[in-house]
């Protein structure tokens, strides 16, 4: 595009006389300022064309149809992504909600009420035994009192039959639900507790041989005093992040959005008796 519109530079050049007769020199003004000039205006003008034609041809090609189409199909691949991307999103924290209400209702809530029941009534139970034996506080051991055969009154017997009664449903917790533990040492204490359990509901139906022999074998096997506060602090973790979980703005829109189709689905009664008198009429007329 550039070199034609030289060529008519060059001729109006010529016509105007400046020296310049199929392309040679007629005379020896060639090197006159006036050519030197003219020649750095021609140069100029012939880069500027070539600028401008190499400018347009980039126009031409960014507004090609193949060009356009490609950028369409770019823009509706992205926005394809950060909606897959948005979906995914929302289901992997979906999921993580439903585990974490799996986790409290199953297992950690459960097992929290049971040792905080346990522990109330093993404090009454405690507390009667060192009045009653006039022993110090926090001095009194069950296993040891059992196996050395010590005497119950019907009220310490009944609180130790619920204790017992109760640790028989923290047992089937951890059976039942072992596998929603995440921390290994957790674990390790979940083992202990069931260990205890189990010791304790034995030796409390008179299952094992009572003497200082059983009493120094089963001596280590203690309630693990830890663990309600390692149960407590895994609980308090978990309603954190569903607290935080609920409160998202991706819950949010997802909750107001069943609401309104709950809503929208709902039957309403007067709304059916207005769309349809005549089978109130016929129920009538059927009554009398």
């Amino acid at each position: 595009m550039g070199r034609p519109f030289l060529i008519v530079i060059q001729s109006l050049i010529q016509v105007e006389g400046f020296g310049y007769e199929r392309g040679e020199v007629l005379n020896n003004s060639i090197k006159s300022n006036k050519f030197e000039k003219t020649q750095k205006l021609t140069t100029m003008f012939s880069q500027f064309l070539n600028n401008s034609f190499e400018s347009t041809k980039t126009f031409s090609q960014f507004f090609d149809p193949t060009v356009i189409a490609a950028l369409i199909a770019a823009i509706v691949a992205l926005c394809s992504v950060l909606l897959n991307f948005r979906s995914l999103r929302l289901q992997r924290l979906e999921s993580e909600r439903k585990e974490i209400y799996k986790k409290l209702n199953n297992f950690y809530g459960p097992m929290r009420l049971n040792l905080k029941n346990s522990e109330n009534l093993y404090e009454i139970f405690r507390c009667s035994l060192e009045r009653r034996l006039k022993l110090g506080k926090d001095k009194f051991r069950t296993l040891p009192y059992i196996f050395n055969e010590g005497k119950f009154t019907k009220t310490e017997a009944a609180l130790l039959a619920q204790i017992v009664e109760i640790g028989e449903n923290m047992e089937r917790l951890i059976i039942n639900n072992a596998g929603l533990i995440d921390d290994d040492n957790l674990h390790e204490e979940m083992i202990k507790l069931s260990t205890h359990i189990r010791i304790l509901r034995y030796a409390y139906k008179g299952e094992y041989e009572t003497g200082i022999r059983n009493q120094k074998l089963f001596d280590k096997k203690t309630f693990p005093i830890e663990i309600t506060q390692r149960i407590d602090a895994v609980f308090e973790v978990l309603k954190r992040r569903l607290d935080k979980l609920n409160k998202s703005k991706y819950y949010k829109k997802l909750e107001k959005k069943k609401e309104e189709n709950e809503v929208n689905n709902f039957p309403c009664p007067e709304l059916h008796d207005e769309l349809h008198p005549e089978d109130s009429q016929h129920h009538q007329s059927s009554e009398e």
